[in-house]
């Protein structure tokens, strides 16, 4: 979700990764949905990371490490990219 509602397009993925499992939660058998709330700079890459939902810290991190490692398209303001 962009909050930026004047960019003409939000950024989006360009290489995405995907996160390992963490093996302390498969042994505890957690499992869940992680959602990240990032600004991505105008180079495509996550500046900040502003805020995690998630179920379990082990979890949560290997999102985290995921999104680090993924490539992003920024967002486009009058075909100018920003952050």
């Amino acid at each position: 979700i962009y909050k930026n509602e004047e960019v003409d397009r939000p950024p989006r993925f360009l290489t995405r990764v995907v996160p390992e499992y963490p093996p302390e939660a498969e042994e505890e058998g957690i499992e869940g949905v992680v959602i990240i709330t990032a600004v991505i700079d105008k180079s495509g890459r996550v500046e900040k990371i502003e805020k995690v939902i998630g179920p379990e810290l082990s979890l949560k991190k290997a999102a985290i490490r995921a999104l680090l490692k993924s490539r992003f398209e920024p967002a486009l303001y009058h075909n100018i990219p920003v952050k």
